[in-house]
């Protein structure tokens, strides 16, 4: 099978001044479709660069990053813009959230630049309040919301793409560990329903939900 997202000979050098600051250093790494992938280290070791390069948003000094077998670094922004619309779905550590918007809307927000009718994104939205348990707080702000059911507006956000390739930078680095769990065996069921997803964390315990573990320390993977 072939992978469904791999950088090759990946690496990331960044600038601060006259120095030099080797992010990754010929990285190779892929992920399957429905794999879950865990990649661990410590803070600077190359996890978050990563997954930026992995969703376009930051292109490698060196190497090459395969969606499907495509280079998507000899891609142009339009090409890059539309890869993260419709391919790649983000969860961040802060949920990122619209303070003003209720949880319906929040997760609505990534289809308003498309052609696709107001209403079939709100039913699409819905069907997603229902797969993360939060079918009773559609019209709840986020201030209204708790830290667990933030974080799964904002997976169900991440999902209303439909996208192919799942990013979560430390998903439940603000979350207490009973609903830490519950975010992690939604993301394990997501990927076994066709999902390949990568998770960046610093949490040991999160390694049981994984397919596959890959370590990283100081811009290279050590195991």
């Amino acid at each position: 099978m072939e992978p469904l997202i791999e950088a090759k000979n990946v690496t990331k050098i960044y600038s601060r001044g006259s120095e030099k600051v080797i992010a990754l250093n010929k990285i190779n790494f892929q992920v399957m479709p429905n794999e879950l992938v865990i990649i661990m280290g410590p803070s600077g070791s190359g996890k978050s660069t990563l997954l930026h390069l992995l969703g376009g948003l930051d292109t490698p000094t060196e190497g090459q990053i395969l969606f499907k077998g495509e280079d998507i670094t000899q891609w142009n922004e339009k090409k890059y813009t539309e890869y993260r619309r419709n391919h790649v779905g983000f969860i961040f550590q802060s949920w990122e959230l619209i303070e003003n918007l209720t949880a319906i809307e929040n997760i609505e927000v990534p289809l308003y630049p498309t052609k696709i009718p107001s209403d079939e994104i709100r039913a699409r939205a819905m069907r997603l309040l229902r797969q993360v348990d939060l079918y009773e707080r559609e019209h709840h702000f986020p201030s209204q919301l708790s830290g667990g059911e933030q974080q799964r507006v904002g997976i169900a956000r991440a999902l209303i793409t439909e996208p192919s390739l799942l990013l979560a930078d430390e998903p439940t680095g603000n979350l207490d560990s009973a609903t830490g769990d519950i975010i992690m065996r939604m993301l394990k069921k997501l990927t076994r329903g066709g999902t390949g997803t990568v998770v960046a964390t610093h949490d040991e315990s999160l390694r049981r939900y994984a397919d596959r573990v890959v370590r990283f320390l100081d811009g290279e993977i050590v195991t």
